[in-house]
């Protein structure tokens, strides 16, 4: 556009006439006829460069990933300048996905330390596993009925949240204890479900391969003994007690008002809880669930990440830091 004024003059010149003047519509549509052109003609002019192997050869290959890259998410309603670089957007998008919300809750160690080992514990996962093996067994979880139930699960947290009390109330009643007793009923399934999607991924990085089928198959005591001897997966583990999960799950529940104290009575082992430990063990394993429910927005951050490192890697100038 610097130099449409004078080609304008020069042409005028040439053929012996007066330089046209451009109004602000005229130097508009212009303007945006040009943007069209070189939209369109950017991938054949790289294309061109590609097959004569100059020197900057590689950014021309990253310039044709690149926009490509940039018209799949304006296509899924991304709004994208061209100026922009694709792969920084996505990666900033699905940081931004990733982050925590500036909620109470969100402050919370549980949170904050669960969500801090599903990170960590994804970066060990693609370290021994590549993508495209990861994402195929990720595809065979995400076929299965487990899958669908985090779903659900993820759509009645909310509402678990809302109607559950968030202070130690003063006394214990029936109605608290039942109530306290589906808030943990209902977290310690979903952490059983991940628990047994994570110690899968974690015997796949480890070799020990298994279906997914016979994955779903494996009891809580057997996760939980897993757990504790993998060090990415310990604390998670931690947040549920297998006698009382168990206990809520068959009816063993006994409120005691007198003594302020519930028992849980499993096969195995009767646990006792005082009212605040009571609460307090399932709000950490409420919020640690909360947690457990950004295992795919926390993938998502760390295999851009994976993506994008080693695509400036490979394309980056050997001049440039």
């Amino acid at each position: 556009m610097q130099v449409l004024s004078p080609m304008a003059a020069e042409f005028a010149a040439l053929f012996g006439r007066r330089t046209p003047r451009f109004t602000a519509k005229e130097k508009g549509v212009y303007a945006l006829k040009l943007r069209r052109h070189l939209r369109s003609a950017r991938p054949y002019i790289l294309g061109l460069y590609t097959l004569e192997t100059p020197p900057d050869r590689d950014q021309c290959v990253y310039a044709l990933l690149e926009g490509l890259f940039k018209e799949q998410l304006r296509v899924q309603g991304k709004k994208i300048r061209d100026n922009q670089d694709a792969f920084d957007v996505w990666l900033n998008l699905t940081q931004k996905a990733a982050t925590s919300p500036h909620t109470w809750w969100a402050k919370s160690p549980s949170y904050c330390v669960t969500k801090q080992t599903i990170y960590e514990f994804l970066i060990y996962i693609h370290q021994h596993l590549n993508l495209p093996e990861l994402n195929s067994k990720l595809d065979e979880w995400r076929s299965s009925k487990e899958a669908r139930k985090t779903v659900q699960f993820a759509r009645f947290w909310p509402v678990l949240i809302r109607k559950s009390k968030q202070s130690i109330p003063k006394r214990l009643t029936t109605k608290l204890a039942d109530q306290l007793s589906d808030e943990y009923r209902a977290c310690s399934s979903f952490l059983e479900m991940r628990l047994k999607l994570f110690v899968w991924l974690d015997d796949l990085a480890q070799r020990r391969v298994r279906s997914w089928s016979l994955q779903e198959k494996r009891k809580l005591s057997e996760l939980l003994t897993a757990a504790e001897s993998r060090l990415h997966l310990a604390s998670i583990g931690g947040f549920i007690d297998r006698h009382v999960r168990n206990a809520l799950a068959h009816g063993g529940l006994e409120v005691n008002l007198d003594l302020q104290e519930c028992r849980f009575h499993d096969q195995a082992a009767t646990v006792t809880w005082k009212r605040h430990e009571f609460f307090r063990k399932t709000k950490e394993l409420t919020l640690a669930a909360r947690a457990l429910m950004e295992f795919e927005t926390i993938l998502s951050f760390v295999q851009a990440q994976i993506v994008v490192r080693d695509l400036w890697k490979r394309f980056t100038p050997k001049n440039m830091p």
